[in-house]
């Protein structure tokens, strides 16, 4: 019986720039098993690509298309609420690359990294000091990205079938 594994990729695969010790040999015997497996990640600062050249400067042989980001599950979470919506997007370049790939038909990018005064809540980062602007001026809220349990499991498993390494 073949099983599938979901893979947490920040301190399983690797811890900063280096490889946990027996990552490679443990993801060289899922491919030669020819188990299916997506790596996963709560960071939606980088896209799938950017996230395998890191993985293959660690020695970790690992192709986009098998890595999935709580980018990816923001992007296909807002897609099933709203199919065409639009949406504005305070992120870096793998949250609005993820948003983009799914047709959203209007996309902005607030990624500066300067610091603001917020009252109500100190010194934040710009993005997150516009988060409440963004809130108190839509009748939307936010959505910030994330990978609960429930939204993994529903999410990765109809992919795990398509679009994950398998070979």
């Amino acid at each position: 019986m073949k099983k599938n594994f979901l893979i947490d990729m920040d301190g399983v695969l690797v811890h900063g720039s280096k490889m946990v010790p027996g990552a490679d040999k443990f993801i060289e015997s899922l491919k030669a098993e020819k188990r299916k497996f997506a790596i996963l990640t709560n960071n939606s600062k980088y896209t799938t690509r950017d996230l395998a050249h890191r993985l293959k400067q660690t020695g970790l042989d690992i192709d986009e298309e098998s890595i999935f980001t709580s980018a990816i599950a923001t992007a296909e979470f807002l897609n099933n609420q709203r199919p065409n919506g639009t949406a504005f997007v305070i992120g870096e370049v793998g949250l609005t690359e993820a948003i983009h790939s799914q047709a959203r038909s209007l996309c902005l990018s607030a990624s500066r990294t300067c610091w603001k005064n917020n009252r109500a809540l100190g010194r934040l980062p710009w993005r997150a000091a516009c988060i409440p602007i963004c809130i108190r001026s839509s009748s939307v809220g936010s959505v910030p990205p994330g990978l609960s349990r429930p939204k993994v499991i529903r999410v990765c498993s109809p992919r795990m079938s398509r679009n994950l390494h398998s070979s």
